[in-house]
Parts: C-alpha cells; sequence; structure tokens
C-alpha cells in the first residue's frame, strides 16, 4: 500500500514537471516494491538526462512483463535516437588527394636583331635602272664522290624503365565511437507512449483487455475508489430492486440510502475482494501487486456505471413497479426491457472481471477463473471456521 501511495504521488509529480521529486518518490516506492511495473515505466520519464538508467528501467520493465508494450516502444526510441546522433556526430571522410599538375611557362625568347638599314639611291622618271654588273663565277673542280655512307650500326636501345605500380591506398582507420551525449528531455511517459494507450472508456466494449490493461497501468488510484462507489451506488439499487427491499420505503429515501451507503458498501468490497482474489493468485503464483488486482476490479465494474441513468429514470417514472409488480402491460414492458439491460451489464461485468483479473496477474483467463474459485474456497473455508468455533464454543458452554 505504501509502494502503491509512493508511486502515484511520484506520477503525479512528474506530470506537474517536478522530476527531482518525481524521481524521490518512485524510487522510494520501487525499493519498498521492486516488481512494480508502473514505477519503473514512470521513472525512465524521470531521468532524462541519464539514457543508460533510462534503458535500465525500460529493460527492468521488459524483464517483470515481456509483453510490456510501452516499454518496448521506448527502448526503440532511445536506440534510434543513439543512432541518429551517433551518424550526425561522425566526422565526414576526407576529400581525395589529387597530385599536382606540373605547369611548364613558355621560356621568353631574344628578340631578333634589327636589318641595317639600305641606301636607296634617287632615280629620276623615265630612265630605267641599270642591271648591276655581276661577275661570272669561276669554274669549281669537280670532287670525287664521297663514298656512300656505311650503315651506323644499331645501337642497343636501353631498357625502359619499369612501372612502377601505384601504391595501394592507406585504409583509413573507422572514426572511434563518440561517447553518447545527453539526450533532450524525452516527453513524459503518458504522451511518449500515446500509441500504447488506448482510453478504456471507449475501448471496453471492443476491445476490453487491451482496455483492462491500459486501465491498469496508466490510471490513477483515485479513479479506481471513484468507480468503486459509484458501482456500488448502482449495486445497491440492483439489491433493493430485485430483492424486494425498496418495496417498504418511498423513491426518494430509496435513492438517497443508495447515495450514502452505496458509496461504501463499494469501496469495501473493492478492498475484500481485492485482497481474497490476490489471495487465490497467490496460491496459483500470480504475483499481481494489490493495487493492480483493485484497478482491475474497480474498471470491470464500470458498465454498472452507465446503468445509473437507467436507474434513476425508473425511480423517477415508475417508482412501484421498480420494487414491486408491474401494474399494466406498459409498466410491464418497460421494467423487463430494463432489466434485460442490467442483466446485461452485469454479465458484462463478470467477463471484464475475469480479464482484469487475468491483465492484472499476467496469466490467462482460464487461470484467472481458477483465481476466482480459490478466492471463494478461501470465503467458505473461513466462514466454515468461524461458524465451527462459534458452535463448539456453544457446544462446550452447554448451550
Amino acid at each position: 500500500m505504501v509502494a502503491e501511495q509512493l508511486t502515484n504521488r511520484g506520477i503525479a509529480a512528474l506530470r506537474a514537471g517536478d522530476r527531482a521529486l518525481a524521481r524521490r518518490l518512485l524510487t522510494e516506492a520501487l525499493r519498498a516494491n521492486p516488481q512494480d511495473t508502473q514505477a519503473w515505466l514512470w521513472l525512465a520519464g524521470a531521468l532524462p538526462d541519464d539514457v543508460a538508467a533510462q534503458r535500465y528501467c525500460l529493460q527492468r520493465v521488459l524483464a517483470l512483463d515481456p509483453t510490456h508494450r510501452a516499454a518496448r516502444q521506448g527502448l526503440t526510441a532511445l536506440t534510434q535516437r543513439a543512432t541518429r546522433q551517433a551518424v550526425a556526430a561522425a566526422p565526414a571522410p576526407p576529400a581525395p588527394v589529387t597530385p599536382p599538375v606540373r605547369v611548364i611557362a613558355p621560356q621568353p625568347r631574344a628578340p631578333l636583331p634589327p636589318s641595317p638599314p639600305m641606301a636607296v639611291a634617287a632615280v629620276p622618271l623615265g630612265v630605267a635602272t641599270p642591271k648591276p654588273l655581276v661577275p661570272p663565277k669561276p669554274p669549281v673542280a669537280s670532287q670525287p664522290a664521297a663514298p656512300l655512307a656505311q650503315p651506323k650500326p644499331p645501337v642497343a636501345s636501353q631498357p625502359a624503365a619499369p612501372l612502377v605500380p601505384p601504391k595501394p591506398k592507406v585504409a583509413t582507420a573507422p572514426p572511434s565511437p563518440l561517447a553518447p551525449q545527453p539526450a533532450a528531455p524525452p516527453l513524459p511517459p503518458a504522451v511518449a507512449f500515446e500509441d500504447s494507450y488506448i482510453n478504456p472508456w471507449l475501448a471496453l466494449w471492443l476491445q476490453p483487455r487491451r482496455a483492462m490493461r491500459s486501465a491498469i497501468a496508466l490510471r490513477s488510484t483515485g479513479e479506481t475508489w471513484l468507480l468503486a462507489a459509484l458501482a456500488g451506488v448502482s449495486g445497491y439499487l440492483a439489491a433493493m430492486a430485485w430483492g424486494d427491499l425498496g418495496a417498504t420505503l418511498g423513491p426518494r429515501e430509496v435513492l438517497a440510502v443508495a447515495v450514502i451507503v452505496g458509496p461504501l458498501l463499494g469501496m469495501i468490497l473493492l478492498q475484500l475482494v481485492g485482497v481474497l482474489l490476490r489471495t487465490g493468485g497467490w496460491l496459483l503464483g500470480g504475483r499481481a501487486a494489490a493495487g493492480r488486482v483493485r484497478a482491475a476490479l474497480a474498471w470491470a465494474t464500470t458498465p454498472l456505471i452507465f446503468g445509473l441513468p437507467l436507474w434513476v429514470l425508473q425511480l423517477l417514472i415508475w417508482p412501484e413497479a421498480t420494487f414491486q409488480q408491474p401494474t399494466n402491460f406498459v409498466e410491464q414492458v418497460a421494467i423487463s426491457g430494463a432489466n434485460v439491460v442490467h442483466v446485461g451489464l452485469w454479465l458484462w461485468v463478470a467477463w471484464l472481471s475475469l480479464v482484469g483479473l487475468a491483465e492484472a496477474q499476467r496469466t490467462g483467463v482460464l487461470r484467472a477463473l481458477a483465481a476466482w474459485f480459490a478466492a471463494l474456497v478461501v470465503v467458505v473455508l473461513a466462514l466454515g471456521a468461524l461458524f465451527g468455533g462459534a458452535a463448539l464454543i456453544i457446544g462446550s458452554r452447554g448451550g
């Protein structure tokens, strides 16, 4: 009970934004009850600066409940975030180095010497310019023809320089893994795992098992006791109508007594039946906490709350027919239809109690049914011991 209260206070502190107080309360709750998956799950949301601690908390949740979808998705989100950070922080690969290209600059040429000036004599117009006399060339003695040059012997060509194989590229060492950087503060678990959460008020009729799982894991304890009180009012009205106990009272008196006594009876029965079912579950190997069992029972009685408006309508329109026999055909049809609706709601409550206990104990429906029978056996044995002891005492006194 203390661990459950600490867990609820820690969840409230985390929703209010006080992470330090939430860490302290959830840590104390886990010291009192290390099997509390809800405390481990919310503690992961209270540790935004320590990814390793978040991962450890989620792994503890999966160790206690391997089918916990919220913890599994949280681990997947942490892994993806670490991968993205490592890729973003990794250095870019070096650019390939190209060898420098040698450019030969053109050499400047020496300027040519200027040609000497030529003297030009003036020649009068109309006079032909005489051709200069060229002396005859002396005869040149013919020399004997030079012998044909012998072909030069082939010069042995020097061997070409061997090709130098290109140097192999040196493989660059992979970058050393970077130390994980502190991640950004995650959203609260109720928002981070929103896709695994389902509103139990809406899914209670079509997806009862998933609705009970979400209600047990993420709904508050105060809501559990409120549901028990409202279900107690509806159950008290059903007992007054079907047991003919309201025949001697007026509709106002019945409604007033139901509003006062019904919530007390609902909460007392929730506590007693929760203890009995937890005991029956422990006899069959279940290890659910008392808070989980109470939450399962309270949410199983939710259909009775939907029957409250119908009870009020019956008290306002057909008060005598509700607690006594109908006097005409219209009342008989109306009361019979209302009774069919109430019986259907009670049957759905019975089914939800099996499904909810199975989710609380993390077992199958058959084992949950066996836990109910075990609780009934405990009640029968306790009553037998009580009445048997009373009979022995009376017999020993000669009564």
